[in-house]
């Protein structure tokens, strides 16, 4: 029960430092952040490929919200991939290497 307790309050101030170190851009600063123009922002928001706000008819889009999005579309490389499969690779494998 206790450790529920801290555990939740470890959340809340976890978030609270995440929404103090947030950034808020319009959409030219998000293009620019992105590196890409606002055409293909506009476009990515028509299509809700990407994470934005839109009070008062304005478009807002979060850095954090930004990068964890770029993140999501994150590719792994030929490295990362082979890392990945190695461990269920070898104990699928293993009864074979002890004979």
């Amino acid at each position: 029960m206790q450790n529920e307790i801290i555990y939740k309050k470890l959340l809340e101030i976890e978030k609270l430092l995440k929404l103090s170190s947030d950034e808020i851009f319009d959409i030219e600063g998000a293009a620019n952040f992105l590196k890409t123009t606002k055409n293909i922002l506009y476009q990515y928001v028509f299509n809700r490929k990407i994470p934005f706000f839109k009070p008062n008819k304005r478009l807002y889009f979060s850095k954090l919200s930004l990068m964890e999005w770029l993140h999501e579309s994150k590719i792994e490389s030929v490295e990362e991939l082979e890392k990945e499969m190695q461990p269920s690779y070898d104990s699928r494998y293993k009864w074979l290497r002890n004979k």
